[in-house]
């Protein structure tokens, strides 16, 4: 005999938006909680988003055309700042006129961290026995789209992480330092890859803070642990802590305010 088709059941379409409401509004934390994600997934996830890069301003064509050449990117010792060390990948960022166009290029895995004389670097000849640091690259990855400026710059270097180096559009973005900060950032993702960021300065090596997230028609403000929602006259404020311990309630109440 043959099996009787399956009923229709009247909730299972319901049953299945509610399924992919969970998927988009959960972070990957809960996810796997809930059997959704298999363990291990968080942990690959999380080892790319903590590796360091370090982004290196390019000052000149001659400078650029020999990183990229001779596989390298040097910096003043003097220069550098405490954390530099965690570097594992370089990325290269060509001010205007050093490169055909001016953001974040290329990044490449470090392979080798050397402090020499400014007079031995051979591929860029100048009297000097100023200390530099110099890093020797694997090979240069360039990035399907430049990271454009958008009215910021580098005056130095900065530091990110390579899984947003990846996935940023705009420079300010690369500035991202707090876990609030990135928690935000990876909700605002959800509803947009046009996310817009104020800094304090203009330049991410001389910024302190993210003075605002900007997406679609809003603004959004993490200040004295506090979530403030601006869209329009209409304003909300929640506490920051949630994007720690519930993040999908954040979700839920910016998609809200995205919808008055």
């Amino acid at each position: 005999m043959r099996p009787s088709s399956m009923p229709f059941l009247p909730n299972a379409t319901r049953l299945v938006e509610q399924f992919i409401e969970r998927l988009i509004e959960k972070n990957p934390e809960e996810l796997q909680q809930e059997g959704i994600l298999p363990q291990g997934v968080i942990e690959e996830w999380r080892s790319a988003f903590d590796e360091h890069v370090l982004v290196g301003m390019v000052p000149s064509a001659r400078h650029y055309e020999a990183y990229v050449k001779h596989r390298f990117y040097h910096i003043p010792v003097k220069q550098l700042k405490k954390g530099w060390q965690n570097a594992r990948y370089i990325a290269l960022y060509p001010k205007q006129g050093a490169a055909p166009q001016n953001g974040v290029t290329c990044f490449g895995k470090i392979t080798a961290v050397n402090i020499v004389k400014r007079s031995a670097i051979a591929e860029l000849p100048k009297r000097s026995d100023d200390e530099y640091v110099r890093f020797e690259v694997e090979s240069w990855n360039f990035l399907q789209h430049v990271i454009r400026p958008v009215g910021y710059g580098i005056v130095v270097y900065a530091m990110t992480t390579l899984n947003t180096l990846k996935q940023a559009k705009e420079l300010p973005e690369l500035f991202m330092k707090s876990k609030d900060e990135i928690a935000l950032w990876r909700i605002l993702r959800r509803l947009s890859d046009r996310i817009r960021f104020d800094l304090d300065a203009r330049y991410l090596d001389q910024a302190s803070k993210i003075t605002a997230y900007r997406v679609k028609n809003m603004s959004i403000r993490l200040e004295s642990g506090r979530l403030i929602i601006t869209n329009g006259a209409k304003h909300k404020t929640i506490p920051a802590d949630l994007l720690g311990r519930q993040p999908s309630a954040v979700f839920r109440q910016v998609v809200g305010m995205m919808g008055d």
